[in-house]
């Protein structure tokens, strides 16, 4: 299982939000946009299942939940998950195969092409990795069986 991070969670988050609100992108077929929709659910009902006593949180996500894209927002969200991640070893845990479930839902592959500076999912920090591209770069399982 690949590590995750609170930001990542949050995007999904907001991805979950604005699917529901009819302002999400439909580009899957054949059935696979409903298990999308249901793994990204089971993500956002852990949270919320964990945040169930906390106002405070409630209130970040019902935020979230009403402006998706707004990057205040997902701070507020992002900054109580990431809290709640560190303290809550067992709730990072149960998260872990959920986000893992989305990303095979998702696809796993990323292509970017004529891009100046690109940071998918977060922050780029290079140090000795496996991929760093100045132009082009693809990044998924067909990307590794073509090494």
């Amino acid at each position: 299982m690949e590590p995750f991070t609170a930001a990542f969670v949050v995007s999904l988050l907001a991805q979950h939000a604005a699917s529901l609100a009819g302002r999400g992108v439909k580009a899957l077929a054949d059935g696979a946009e409903d298990v999308l929709a249901d793994k990204l659910g089971a993500v956002v009902a852990a949270v919320r299942k964990h945040f169930a006593g906390d106002a405070g949180a409630q209130d970040a996500l019902d935020r979230l939940d009403a402006a998706p894209q707004d990057p205040r927002r997902q701070a507020g969200v992002e900054e109580r998950l990431e809290e709640a991640m560190t303290r809550d070893g067992q709730f990072a845990a149960t998260l872990g195969p959920l986000v893992e479930a989305v990303r095979r839902a998702q696809g796993g592959s990323v292509v970017i092409r004529d891009a100046g500076a690109v940071a998918v999912g977060g922050d780029v920090t290079v140090r000795g990795g496996r991929f760093a591209a100045g132009r082009d770069l693809r990044v998924g399982e067909s990307a590794l069986d073509e090494r």
